[in-house]
């Protein structure tokens, strides 16, 4: 595998009312950053954002939830105990809303703050309107100087209705 190369890693496969994705694929030895893409993903709750949890537990991937574990970019420095992943834009979950984004884990292996970004691609306001993510883009960053070895998806609101994650590895070239 060529360094910078993208590897496919997992998949969560067809979302069917679940509370919350999880990815524990994390492999310091191949990979130096990761991109998670949103296909189709629905909220089961109308008005409600996309948010993820990370962990530096190896073994049992609990995930931190402190109230002051993730500071976001936008809201002034706001803490809170989830990064939200499209602002804090309400989701809608009529037909054809949703989310369909890709999601950049960037730095997780040091013991450096882990930065999530969301990147390229939209999202639908409960109006019915898209969002570009390049005008709202969302990045936080895990507050815990550790390495970032898993990562949970889920709704601030209610379960994931329907969808796909996909994650794929930025291969390091060692």
């Amino acid at each position: 595998i060529t360094g910078g190369s993208m590897v496919y890693l997992a998949s969560s496969g067809a979302i069917s009312n679940e509370a919350t994705v999880d990815f524990t694929q994390f492999d310091s030895s191949a990979y130096d950053a990761y991109e998670f893409r949103m296909i189709d993903v629905l909220p089961a709750t109308d008005g409600t954002s996309i948010v993820a949890r990370t962990s530096s537990d190896t073994s049992s991937h609990s995930y931190d939830s402190g109230a002051n574990d993730y500071i976001e970019k936008g809201d002034g420095g706001t803490t809170d105990s989830y990064g939200f992943l499209n602002g804090s834009d309400a989701v809608g979950n009529a037909a054809n809303e949703g989310v369909n984004f890709i999601v950049e884990v960037l730095n997780p292996h040091t013991t450096a703050y882990t930065q999530v970004a969301t990147m390229r691609g939209a999202y639908n306001y409960t109006d019915g309107q898209p969002r570009s993510i390049n005008g709202n883009y969302a990045v936080f960053q895990r507050q815990e100087a550790a390495q970032v070895n898993a990562i949970r998806f889920f709704f601030s609101s209610g379960n994931i209705a329907s969808g796909e994650i996909v994650m794929y590895g930025i291969a390091n070239g060692s």
